[in-house]
């Protein structure tokens, strides 16, 4: 009958149609997915098209449980050599008993990569 979908399916499908698809791509990931096999995807692409490191701009964001995996991706992107230009955490949550916030991870990612996070919070 009808599609299941949230906020974040949503914004995908808009970003998808409203981005030039030759110079974007958009990708939904779920907490579930493999990280490492989505990094290295996002490399192979990299490679294909024949794009520099620099040329490369890597955006991520995760809401909720897939906060956490944002975090996740972001370590394995630099496994295979890519650098996040971005990343947005909106209402972040651990898959991890008890259903902390992600300072812990969030911070090994800071100390990893020496990003300095800005915090946000909506008036």
């Amino acid at each position: 009958e009808g599609t299941v979908t949230n906020g974040m399916v949503s914004l995908a499908e808009r970003l998808r149609d409203e981005l030039d698809c030759e110079r974007h791509r958009v990708e939904l990931r779920t907490y579930r997915d493999n990280m490492a096999a989505a990094a290295a995807h996002a490399e192979m692409i990299r490679r294909e098209k024949g794009i520099k490191h620099r040329q490369l701009t890597i955006n991520v964001t995760g809401y909720s449980l897939g906060g956490d995996a944002a975090v996740r991706f972001c370590r394995q992107l630099l496994q295979v050599g890519l650098m996040p230009e971005s990343l947005v955490l909106c209402d972040p949550v651990s898959r991890y008993v008890p259903y902390k916030l992600l300072w812990r991870p969030l911070k090994n990612l800071v100390d990893d990569v020496g990003l300095r996070p800005t915090i946000r919070v909506p008036g």
